[in-house]
């Protein structure tokens, strides 16, 4: 649902990206170096999309979500959806999984480099390489990798769950392309002119394989408070 909403939001803020970068050519760059420790996985919550599988301590997932929780400023729907995947994850002592689709919205297609998935001129489009004119696997884009064996699906999930822990250093990733764990990531944050920008994490040869966050000082209603949007991704 979250990963949804990303792709969504990315997708409007591309055009910014590409026409302040291109009219200024200005971008501030930081980069940060995220050590990865190692954990005793089970139960664990494990995450994969197509080109990661990212292992995280369930517990530290709980946690996580009731440090959420504490907000008196939570709108009601958050609050119900962050107790909902609470009262999943903590019904029983299994492990659980989801996967995230490798997909775009069909109305954007037609504006969208067939060779990257992206935008041509998005700053990402050099970091992220799909085509999405071939090779679909279905039903999520790629041929899944993890074992789902004896794992509980965690149906709803936001993509903090995953990124507040992996930039702590609290995570196992395992780098498909490479086929093997990584020891290190990296945690990027671009700033264009103006307000845009977006943070995101990286393997070493720095492609990219989680967006953290995007933005934009472009005004959008907050999708994860409005229940007549949320219905209308299901």
């Amino acid at each position: 649902m979250k990963t949804r909403l990303i792709i969504f939001f990315g997708l409007l803020i591309v055009p910014f990206f590409s026409a302040f970068s291109q009219m200024y050519g200005k971008v501030d760059k930081k980069v940060e170096k995220i050590k990865l420790v190692s954990f005793d996985e089970k139960p664990f919550f494990v995450y994969e999309n197509l080109v990661s599988i990212i292992y995280l301590e369930k517990d530290l997932v709980i946690k996580c979500i009731k440090t959420r929780l504490e907000d008196t400023e939570l709108c009601q729907l958050r609050r119900k959806n962050y107790n909902t995947i609470l009262r999943d994850l903590t019904k029983n002592d299994s492990s659980f999984y989801t996967i995230n689709r490798a997909e775009v919205l069909t109305e954007e297609t037609k504006d969208i480099d067939k060779e990257t998935g992206f935008f041509p001129l998005d700053y990402y489009s050099k970091l992220v390489r799909f085509n999405i004119s071939k090779d679909y696997v279905a039903p999520y884009g790629y041929k899944v990798s993890m074992d789902t064996l004896n794992l509980v699906h965690l149906t709803k999930y936001f993509d903090w769950m995953i990124s507040d822990l992996v930039l702590k250093g609290q995570a196992k990733i395992f780098n498909k392309k490479s086929a093997k764990f990584e020891n290190e990531v990296k945690y990027e944050i671009v700033h264009f002119d103006g307000a845009h920008g977006g943070e995101q994490l990286q393997f070493n040869d720095k492609s990219l394989f989680f967006i953290v966050e995007s933005y934009s000082d472009v005004m959008m209603e907050d999708g994860e408070c409005d229940e007549e949007y949320q219905n209308s991704l299901k």
